[in-house]
């Protein structure tokens, strides 16, 4: 017994640990450029399969919603640990492939996704006469109004026909016009909030899709164009198919037709190779996708939205949270601008106490606190001693607690230009303002508080958005002149990068440099670079997401691996073919991507 107590013993210590190439994903929002994150994760995925958890906001948390989805189809969950990673690849690279059939299928419009509409609205607005809008401010009276009602109405139809008409108040203007007549003229009242909203809804078609919030409050006050509650519904009818969950006899024969065609082809190469070399998956793929939504389906209840976040990968969805006099503050200017059409009231706007300005996450409440109480204390995570009590990002943590998918996915991406400031309640208690995922593009160090080992960053060369930034500083009060956020014309928006990217070794010491600033090491946003595990650094703002999505995808795929000599990923890596490079060996241009220390 004695003998083959030690030989077992031996055994144990002659076997790697399977935990010690576990992974955490921290994924990095980035806007329309979302595509870039289907090919880097479809390759991360293929290289060293799923994450045992995730986080991330504004746009990664809809990537974070599609994985958990394709995390959870039974045809990944019983497969063997190497053909998992090929399965749920492969459904990752579909994520393409989707995208195609959409934008050229009728059959597949149901699910159209965020990405795809914000691309259609873009062009289509610029077909349409929005001036007529910003001409009615100049009107003197509602008889000057409705005679111009058959110019003003058409553009207004035709907008809502685009889905604007789906938000309010701007549906109130179509329908207050509509079911007017020549001698029923708006009181004074009534007019005076027609010509608001008709002012509001011309500067938001002008903005739309710009992220600018360089000197710009009225992005946290102006109605939006998008109801991201639905939207969240539709990006849920997508990640319903990935899941498998209700797949029809018919749709599951179309899935084995694609799978036997295609499954094996697709290793190591794009969808776009694949479709190169064999184009008949893209049809495969076509023909599963729309028999799905050719199916009956109860949304209601079929809908994965409505799943809880984190039942299959432990994940943590983000936004920015006004509390107590922050939350005082902008309600108190809400009121102002919408009930009293006083469009001053964004211009006074300002938070008295930004330490109110909290960096919430949703996600499985024990991780949740695990995460609160390592941010208060040093802790340790494998053979690591961390300490993040003094990281300016931490402090600012907020649990949100256990939600469904639904609730995060109509506020993370509901950023400040896309969306005013949405009210909720923090645990279904306390009221707050959610001013969108913005606040952590880079969500190392909470998932190191959550207690991971090797934690894998997805991001871009450069530094902290501008974007984030600038609506940091209406929100923070940072002490950064606006100069450093220009991005009116391309010539001032590349100065700005080239400034941004080298960071500013003066200033140790501020706010904005304990956040953001690339010069220092201690930053939030370096120390977020120096602690990964494993860097996948794309390239994605060189992209223009409406004319180079292939491009855009296919610099996700093929990223690099940066990989410090200590990671322990390095091995496993190393073994694949994907590109990997050492961080200590990273010339100065890689800034966002390197190791500071």
């Amino acid at each position: 017994m004695t003998k083959i107590f030690w030989l077992c013993f031996l055994i144990l210590l002659s076997t790697p640990s399977h935990s010690s190439t576990d992974y955490c994903l921290a994924l990095r929002g980035n806007g329309e450029a979302q595509p870039a994150h289907w090919g880097a994760l479809a390759r991360l995925v293929e290289t060293i399969g799923l994450p045992k958890a995730q986080s991330g906001g504004s746009s990664a948390a809809v990537s974070g919603f599609l994985l958990e989805s394709i995390a959870s189809n039974p045809w990944i969950k019983e497969a063997s640990e190497k053909e998992k990673n090929h399965r749920a690849s492969f459904l990752i690279k579909a994520l393409h492939g989707m995208a195609i059939t959409i934008a050229t299928s009728p059959q597949a419009q149901e699910s159209v996704d965020l990405l795809q509409y914000i691309k259609g609205l873009q062009a289509n607005i610029q077909d349409l006469d929005i001036e007529v809008l910003s001409q009615i401010s100049d009107l003197k009276n509602s008889e000057q109004l409705l005679g111009r009602k058959e110019q003003i109405l058409s553009v207004l139809l035709n907008l809502q026909s685009l889905g604007i008409g789906t938000t309010q108040p701007y549906l109130d203007l179509t329908l207050q016009l509509s079911t007017s007549k020549k001698d029923d003229f708006f009181d004074e009242e009534q007019f005076n909030h027609y010509k608001f909203y008709a002012e509001e809804l011309y500067q938001a078609l002008k903005a739309f899709g710009t992220f600018n919030a360089e000197n710009n409050p009225f992005i946290f006050f102006r109605q939006g164009l998008i109801n991201f509650s639905d939207f969240a519904k539709s990006v849920g009818r997508v990640a319903t198919f990935l899941s498998g969950s209700t797949w029809s006899n018919k749709t599951s024969s179309a899935f084995d037709k694609l799978v036997n065609r295609c499954l094996q082809k697709q290793i190591g190469i794009s969808w776009q190779q694949l479709i190169t070399d064999a184009p008949e998956c893209q049809e495969f793929l076509k023909t599963t996708y729309v028999s799905f939504f050719s199916q009956e389906h109860n949304w209601p209840k079929d809908n994965v939205v409505y799943n809880t976040i984190g039942e299959v990968i432990p994940s943590f969805p983000s936004t920015s949270v006004l509390t107590n006099s922050a939350f005082e503050n902008a309600k108190t200017t809400m009121v102002r601008y919408h009930d009293h059409l006083d469009i001053g009231a964004a211009k006074d706007f300002k938070i008295e106490d930004p330490n109110d300005i909290r960096f919430g996450y949703w996600g499985p409440n024990e991780q949740l606190n695990t995460i609160e109480q390592n941010f208060k204390k040093p802790f340790n995570v494998g053979s690591q001693s961390l300490d993040f009590t003094a990281d300016a990002k931490s402090s600012k943590f907020i649990s949100l607690g256990s939600a469904s998918w639904l609730k995060a996915l109509s506020f993370s991406p509901a950023e400040p230009g896309l969306a005013p400031l949405q009210p909720f309640k923090i645990k279904e208690k306390i009221e707050a303002y959610s001013a969108g995922g913005w606040p952590d593009l880079h969500p190392v160090l909470l998932l190191k508080a959550a207690e991971c080992e090797n934690v894998v960053y997805v991001t871009r060369k450069g530094g902290e958005s501008l974007f984030a930034q600038s609506v940091a500083k209406l929100l923070l009060n940072l002490k950064r002149a606006w100069t450093y956020f220009n991005t009116s014309t391309p010539e001032a928006k590349k100065e700005s990068y080239r400034i941004n990217n080298l960071g500013d070794t003066s200033d140790e010491t501020s706010l904005w440099s304990r956040l953001y600033n690339v010069a220092n090491p201690e930053s939030s946003f370096m120390k977020s670079v120096s602690l990964a595990d494993t860097v996948i650094c794309t390239d994605w703002d060189r992209f223009d997401v409406k004319t180079e999505l292939v491009e855009l995808i296919d610099d996700g795929y093929n990223a690099p691996f940066i990989v410090p000599k200590d990671s322990l990923l390095k091995d496993k890596i190393k073994s694949t073919k994907v590109k990997m490079l050492e961080s200590e060996e990273l010339s100065s241009d890689w800034v966002g991507c390197k190791k500071t220390k």
